[in-house]
């Protein structure tokens, strides 16, 4: 994965289904090396020559008494969602 703004994402071998990625940023929004939340995004066919893209957020606990406020912000602010959604807007084009 290169570490850029546009980068590339490279992959060997067969086809993936999943991409995981630890999420180090803590909820002043800032590196936190040893936070070590997850998130796991995976590919699955529909069945109808689309694919399903879904992703989970792990280890939410791991933010401590912010736990909440951050689940809130990822949830119902919908910032995974609205990244998805610019992810499918380009996908299509």
């Amino acid at each position: 994965m290169e570490a850029r703004v546009n980068g590339a994402v490279y992959s060997r071998g067969e086809p993936q289904s999943r991409l995981v990625l630890s999420w180090d940023i803590n909820a002043d929004w800032q590196y936190e090396p040893t936070l070590g939340t997850e998130v796991e995004v995976r590919f699955v066919a529909d069945g109808k020559g689309g694919t399903r893209v879904d992703l989970e957020h792990r280890h939410l606990d791991r933010y401590g008494a912010r736990r909440d406020e951050m689940r809130r912000i990822f949830d119902t602010e919908g910032d995974w969602g609205r990244l998805l959604q610019l992810f499918a807007r380009a996908a299509s084009q």
